[in-house]
């Protein structure tokens, strides 16, 4: 997290707002206490993307996959996405969170979106696109409503 320049919350005593991860400055950070929550499932899956896309051969590697010339230093991943020996990269659920979201927001179809669980888990593009999706879906049901009597 640090050598990618993750930026993390900061304790309200520590002035709040968002700083740069630094193992250095780790109690000044906001759910430092707990390690299995201090990384939310988003940048779990954007820091392990990032290691491996890090990957550099070495030269031992070069002639190990065969049809494909790595040169040394070169990426792994992403020479081997373009051969065509790796299809996609994606990360893998954690079973209990998305279990609770399922229970919050798939199943209770008409409870109000956690938007917040929703951001945390998958990311704030995704967590604004359903925030989006839910707005307009309110707004167009005042024409639909009207357009159904028109109908009638």
């Amino acid at each position: 997290a640090e050598e990618y320049h993750l930026p993390k919350t900061l304790k309200e005593s520590k002035g709040g707002g968002l700083k740069e991860f630094s193992e250095q400055d780790l109690q000044c950070f906001e759910g430092c206490e707990d390690e299995h929550c201090f990384f939310t499932t988003q940048e779990r899956q954007w820091l392990v993307l990032r290691l491996l896309e890090s990957i550099r051969a070495k030269s031992a590697d070069s002639s190990s996959l065969p049809g494909v010339n790595l040169l040394i230093g070169q990426p792994v991943i992403p020479k081997c996405l373009v051969a065509g020996v790796i299809s996609q990269i994606f990360p893998l659920h954690d079973a209990t969170a998305l279990e609770r979201l399922q229970n919050f927001w798939v199943r209770d179809v008409f409870a109000k979106q956690p938007l917040d669980d929703i951001a945390e888990y998958f990311g704030v593009k995704i967590g604004m696109y359903f925030a989006w999706l839910g707005h307009y879906t309110t707004a167009l049901s005042i024409p639909a409503i009207v357009g159904f009597f028109f109908w009638v």
